[in-house]
């Protein structure tokens, strides 16, 4: 009798559950279920491509990193987006450099009217070591708040959420305070003055146009004479690289086969004449011919 009652109750359980008691039978027809996967892996967040914006090298330009970033559901998307930006830029990208102090962590992202706030640590504001002796960490900290303040703008508004990021603070405080602007401007005097909502800024980014500015500004400021006088007698080599590929090449012969059936003079006397090597002193002493001299080897 015992035996009739437990085993009745089991029953009269598995039919409350839900459960199909028989081996290898098919479920209820009322019943939806997600079948388990047990190869999944354990993250089952989305995955989106993000561009990180990073210090490139040394200098005051910000240059990109693509990464995937999980979504996870318990934060918003702009916090993962913030914390991955703080590791650093990856191993493979020896180039880009980390600007926020090491320690530095966000504590918060919130939106509000087409704005985020970002509150981060106090870590961000760390001076190095005997920075206040030091003239040179007068302008360069500065300057390198500032910078990591706008890879995180860029990073973060060009998500494509929000237009502006407005940076708070907590400074050990209940509630994130404003950051004042001191911390990124060293030539301002207004105690009281802070930082403003920041947007994307495209002229921090390195680009072709503010590359070649740079290298134009070397070049006017480097002593002509000191680097010919180096690669003569130092025996250092001009290395440059055409960055074009095999289908540029192809339409540049098709180019020129073309101008040579219709202005064949012209294309002529853009082709500088061989001369031998038995006759190279003779071609070096002369007056030039062409726009430049060619010496040739037999092969």
């Amino acid at each position: 009798m015992k035996k009739v009652i437990i085993l009745g109750l089991i029953a009269l359980c598995g039919f409350l559950c839900g459960c199909n008691l028989l081996p290898g039978g098919p479920p209820p027809a009322d019943v939806t279920y997600v079948p388990i996967n047990p190869e999944a892996p354990e993250d089952q967040s989305q995955r989106e491509s993000v561009t990180l914006y990073y210090r490139f090298s040394d200098t005051e330009y910000l240059s990109t990193e693509t990464r995937e970033i999980p979504n996870v559901l318990d934060e918003p998307f702009e916090m993962s987006v913030a914390k991955e930006l703080l590791k650093g830029p990856s191993i493979s990208r020896p180039e880009l450099k980390a600007i926020f102090p090491v320690g530095t962590s966000v504590r918060s992202v919130t939106m509000r009217d087409n704005q985020l706030y970002v509150t981060l640590s106090n870590e961000f504001l760390d001076p190095p070591a005997e920075w206040q002796d030091n003239d040179y960490w007068k302008y360069e900290l500065p300057r390198r708040r500032l910078l990591a303040l706008q890879s995180l703008t860029n990073t973060l508004t060009g998500l494509g959420g929000c237009s502006q990021m407005q940076i708070q603070m907590d400074f050990d405080a209940e509630q994130p305070r404003w950051v004042p602007k001191t911390t990124i401007d060293a030539d301002e005097t207004d105690e009281t003055a802070v930082i403003e909502a920041m947007e994307f800024a495209p002229e921090v980014v390195l680009n072709p146009g503010n590359t070649l500015r740079e290298v134009l500004a070397a070049l006017i400021e480097a002593d002509p004479a000191a680097l010919f006088r180096d690669m003569v007698l130092k025996n250092q080599v001009v290395l440059g690289t055409v960055n074009a590929g095999p289908q540029a090449f192809a339409a540049a012969i098709a180019d020129l086969q073309t101008f040579h059936l219709r202005w064949p003079d012209a294309v002529a006397a853009l082709m500088a004449p061989r001369t031998p090597i038995d006759q190279a002193v003779q071609r070096i002493l002369s007056r030039p011919a062409a726009i430049k001299s060619i010496i040739s080897f037999p092969s």
